[in-house]
């Protein structure tokens, strides 16, 4: 994760990258990622004042290879994202959810992924009871996330780099 200080906003960005997660109870906390055919999720407990964001680049694990972040994986993303929010005070029954990304980004006609880190998001969240109220899922583009508690969160989409998507 890199933090930096946004000078307009007067405010601390914390920007997270595929594998990583981010949890605060700041309000005006900024917290952004660049998505392609992974997935984002946010998750607020607005009633405690708990909110986080992952981003992760397949639904569950192929081959662990040395070095990967813990994160790299859905399975992982979502159980720690959970983990830390509730360590931090959330509560499960005040969660809701908000999905972003799984764009097709690539040439290839075989690619799954996308779909399957946006299904995969979508069954964890289900099975964990947390509703999700808002998503910008799919698409042939990718999106940059800004996710601030106390605004809402934002989704800008990509202009894809190539031509010829099938």
């Amino acid at each position: 994760m890199k933090r930096r200080l946004d000078f307009n906003r007067r405010k601390e960005v914390n920007n997270i990258y595929a594998g990583e997660f981010y949890v605060t109870t700041n309000r005006e906390a900024v917290i952004t990622t660049l998505l392609g055919s992974c997935v984002a999720v946010c998750l607020l407990d607005e009633v405690n004042s708990i909110y986080g964001m992952n981003h992760f680049m397949l639904p569950t694990e192929t081959k662990r290879k040395a070095g990967d972040k813990a994160g790299k994986y859905g399975v992982d993303a979502m159980r720690l994202l959970l983990a830390e929010m509730l360590k931090q005070g959330a509560k499960l029954k005040y969660l809701k959810a908000k999905l972003f990304g799984g764009g097709k980004v690539t040439r290839s006609s075989y690619n799954n992924v996308p779909q399957a880190n946006i299904k995969f998001a979508q069954r964890y969240l289900a099975e964990q009871g947390i509703p999700v109220t808002a998503q910008d899922v799919g698409g042939e583009c990718g999106r940059q996330i800004y996710f601030i508690p106390k605004e809402g969160v934002y989704s800008r989409k990509l202009k894809s780099t190539y031509r010829g998507l099938v």
